[in-house]
C-alpha cells in the first residue's frame, strides 16, 4: 500500500484468485526433485500489469473548464490521468509530480520505454514525503513486497520465499516478448539451432519461397509463422512460499531446500551434487550450501524463522531465546527414511518385499490389484518387481513376469533403476542369471546417468552388511513356495564379469567407472578395488570433473584405500592434483572433517613432488 496506494493494492488482493493458493506439489508430501514451494500468490504480477497499463495509456481528452477558466479535477483524475506515454511529454510529467497533494499517487512510464518499460510510482504522504519507486519488472514489485513485509509475521508461517524469475534468453537478457500492453515491439526469434548450435537445413526449406505460391501468400505464411514464434514469454514475479510445516516434513525425509532453485533434494550428497551440476558451485561452496539447509530453520520460542523470512538482525533478547536446531545426522536420518519407507509401503509392494507370495496372489484375485500398473508404486517409483529383486525373491519376480506380465526392464521414473541393478546392488546372484538368462535382460542396461549393474554391485550398499528384517525370519510369515535368493557379492561378480561379459570398462555420464564407486565403500574398498584391478579396470581414470578414485576415498575418509591405490593400485601425482573446482583430495578429506587423512594426503603431495624433482 505504501508504494502504490490503499485503493489499487485493496482491488488487486481483494481479487478472489490472486489469494494464495496451494501449489499442486504442495497437494503431495516432500519428495526429492521436486519444487518445494506449497503455496503461491500471483498478485504481484497482476499488480505490475495494472500499473503498467495504466503508466502506458494515452490520457482522456481534457474536461471543460469551469466558469474562471480553472480546470476542474474530478474524484478519479488523481489515478487515471496523471500519466505520460510520448517522450515529448517528460516536461509535463515533472510538473505533474511537483504538484501532487496529500494521499495522492501518480504512475507513469519511463519516456523511452519503447523496448524495456519502467513503471514509476510517486507517493505523498500525509507529512508531504515524496516517496519514488521504480519498477522495470513484475520480480522488481515482488521483491518489493517481500522486502516491506513484517518478518515476524512472515516467519511465523514461511521458512522460505521466492519470486519466480521470468524467461530470459541465453545472454541473460529478459526475453519479453509482445507484452500484454501495446506499447511493447516483439522482437524476431534468431532461427532455430541444432543441438550443435548450427543453424538447422529445416529453416531454410520451411522459410524459403514456395514455387506457384503469391508472393503475398508466402508473406502471410512467414507473418503466422512469426507471431506462432512471438507469443507471449513467462512474467515472473510470482511469489512462491515454502512453509516451516513444509520444511519440517521434509525434513523429516532427509529431505534439504536448494535456496537457489527452490527445489528439494534427498539428504547431503543430493544437495552437494546438484549445486556442483546443476548451479556450478565449487565443492566447498556446495558442502557450505548442505550445511546452510541442514541449520536454516530455527525456532526462536515457538516463531519459526529462516535466513528468507528474516534479513533483519534479530534482537539480544530473541538470540538468547531457547533455539532448537532441526538438524540431525546423515546417518540417524537415512535409518529413520528407512524405517518409514518400510513402515508406509503399500501392502502389495511389502509382500513382495518380504516374499509372500501366496499372499499376493490372494491380494491380487480378491482385490483386483495390478502390480503392473504404473500407479502401483512406492514414492520413489519402485514397483513389486523391484522390491522383489533386490529382496532375491525369485518366485515372487517369476510370478510377476511370467503370469501378470511385468515388463521385465521396467525402470524406474526418476533415475531409470530396473531390477537387474536392485538385484546386483544386493548381491542377489540367482535374480541377476534368471532376468538374464530367461527375461533377456542386459548386464550394461543402465540408469539416467549411465550408472550400469556392475557398477551397482561393486558398490554393495556402501560394504554395509545387509539387514535381515524380523519378517524375513519368522517362520509363519514364509510361504511354502518361497524361492529367496541369498546374498552372495563374489558370485554376483563372478556372473557378470565372467558368464555375461558385462562391460567392466563402462563409465557412467559423469566420466566414473567403477573404480571409483569401489573406492567409496565404507568397508572392503581395498579388496573390491584389488578385485578390479584382476578383472582389468582401470584404476587410474580421472572423471569429467577430475576426480580420481583417491578424491572419491578421501571424501569418504577412506585412508586404507588411499594408501592402497598411491602404492599397489600405481595411483601417483597426477591423481592427487586439483580437480576442475580446485580442490586436491587432501583439501577434500578437510572439508570433509578427515583431518589426519588430509594432513597425511598433504604430506604424500610433497614426497611425490620431492621425487619428481629430484629426477628431472
Amino acid at each position: 500500500s505504501e508504494v502504490v496506494g490503499p485503493s489499487l493494492a485493496r482491488e488487486v488482493f481483494s481479487i478472489s484468485r490472486e489469494r494464495p493458493m496451494r501449489t499442486p506439489a504442495g497437494s503431495s508430501s516432500p519428495s526429492p526433485r521436486t519444487p518445494a514451494a506449497d503455496f503461491r500468490c500471483h498478485a504481484p504480477v497482476t499488480l505490475f500489469r495494472r500499473l503498467l497499463a495504466r503508466a502506458t495509456r494515452r490520457p482522456p481528452p481534457r474536461s471543460p473548464s469551469d466558469g474562471d477558466g480553472v480546470r476542474t479535477r474530478n474524484a478519479d483524475e488523481t489515478l487515471t490521468n496523471l500519466f505520460v506515454s510520448e517522450k515529448e511529454d517528460a516536461v509535463e510529467t515533472s510538473e505533474k509530480v511537483a504538484s501532487l497533494g496529500e494521499g495522492e499517487i501518480a504512475v507513469f512510464a519511463d519516456a523511452d520505454y519503447a523496448n524495456d518499460v519502467t513503471v514509476n510510482v510517486v507517493t505523498v504522504s500525509s507529512y508531504g514525503t515524496v516517496r519514488a519507486r521504480a519498477f522495470a519488472s513484475a520480480e522488481a514489485l515482488a521483491d518489493a513486497v517481500v522486502e516491506a513485509a513484517d518478518p515476524t509475521a512472515l516467519g511465523a508461517l514461511v521458512a522460505d520465499v521466492r519470486v519466480e524469475k521470468s524467461n530470459r534468453r541465453g545472454d541473460g537478457t529478459l526475453n519479453r516478448g509482445p507484452r500484454e500492453v501495446a506499447v511493447t515491439h516483439a522482437r524476431d526469434e534468431p532461427p532455430a539451432a541444432t543441438t550443435d548450435g548450427e543453424r538447422s537445413d529445416d529453416d531454410d526449406e520451411k522459410n524459403a519461397f514456395v514455387p506457384g505460391e503469391s508472393e503475398n501468400e508466402n508473406e502471410t505464411m512467414t507473418k503466422t509463422k512469426q507471431k506462432k514464434r512471438r507469443r507471449p514469454s513467462k512474467l515472473g514475479g510470482e511469489l512462491r512460499f515454502v512453509t516451516a510445516k513444509r520444511i519440517l516434513d521434509a525434513r523429516a525425509s532427509d529431505l534439504l531446500l536448494c535456496r537457489s532453485c527452490g527445489f528439494f533434494l534427498q539428504g547431503d550428497k543430493g544437495l552437494r551434487e546438484h549445486s556442483q551440476v546443476r548451479h556450478g558451485a565449487s565443492y566447498e561452496a556446495s558442502l557450505e550450501r548442505v550445511a546452510d539447509a541442514r541449520n536454516a530453520l530455527v525456532v526462536f520460542e515457538g516463531v519459526v524463522r529462516s535466513d528468507a523470512a528474516t534479513k533483519r538482525k534479530v534482537d539480544q533478547n530473541e538470540t538468547e531465546a531457547r533455539i532448537d536446531v532441526c538438524e540431525t545426522t546423515s546417518l540417524a536420518a537415512a535409518r529413520a527414511k528407512t524405517l518409514r519407507a518400510r513402515e508406509s509401503l503399500p501392502v502389495g509392494l511389502r509382500l513382495a518385499r518380504d516374499g509372500l507370495l501366496s499372499s499376493l496372489r490372494a491380494l491380487v484375485s480378491d482385490t483386483g490389484w495390478d502390480p503392473t500398473g504404473c500407479d502401483s508404486v512406492d514414492a520413489n517409483g519402485s514397483c513389486a518387481l523391484h522390491w522383489a529383486a533386490g529382496r532375491g525373491r525369485l518366485a515372487v519376480c517369476k510370478f510377476l513376469v511370467h503370469e501378470l506380465g511385468e515388463n521385465p526392464r521396467r525402470a524406474q521414473n526418476r533415475d531409470g533403476r530396473t531390477a537387474m541393478h536392485w538385484a546386483a546392488r544386493n548381491g542377489r546372484v540367482e535374480t541377476c542369471r534368471w532376468l538374464n538368462e530367461k527375461c533377456g535382460v542386459s548386464v550394461d542396461e543402465a540408469t539416467n546417468d549411465g550408472t550400469t549393474p556392475f557398477m551397482w554391485c561393486v558398490w554393495g550398499g556402501g560394504g554395509a552388511e545387509v539387514e535381515v528384517e524380523a519378517s524375513e525370519t519368522k517362520e509363519e510369515n514364509k510361504d511354502e513356495d518361497s524361492d529367496e535368493d541369498v546374498v552372495d557379492f563374489a558370485g554376483a561378480l563372478s556372473f557378470l564379469t565372467s558368464d555375461a561379459k558385462c562391460d567392466v570398462h563402462a563409465t557412467n555420464a559423469f566420466g566414473c567407472n567403477a573404480s571409483q564407486w569401489a573406492a567409496q565403500r565404507s568397508k572392503g574398498s581395498v579388496a573390491m578395488c584389488l578385485y578390479l584391478q584382476n578383472v582389468g579396470v582401470d584404476l587410474k581414470v580421472t572423471n569429467r570433473n577430475g576426480h580420481s578414485a583417491i578424491h572419491k576415498a578421501a571424501v569418504k575418509g577412506n585412508r586404507a584405500a588411499c594408501e592402497w591405490l598411491l602404492g599397489a593400485g600405481g595411483l601417483g601425482l597426477p591423481h592427487l592434483n586439483a580437480d576442475g573446482d580446485g580442490n586436491t583430495p587432501g583439501e577434500m578429506a578437510r572439508l570433509e572433517g578427515h583431518e589426519d587423512l588430509a594432513a597425511w594426503l598433504f604430506e604424500k603431495t610433497r614426497s611425490l613432488e620431492g621425487e619428481r624433482s629430484l629426477g628431472a
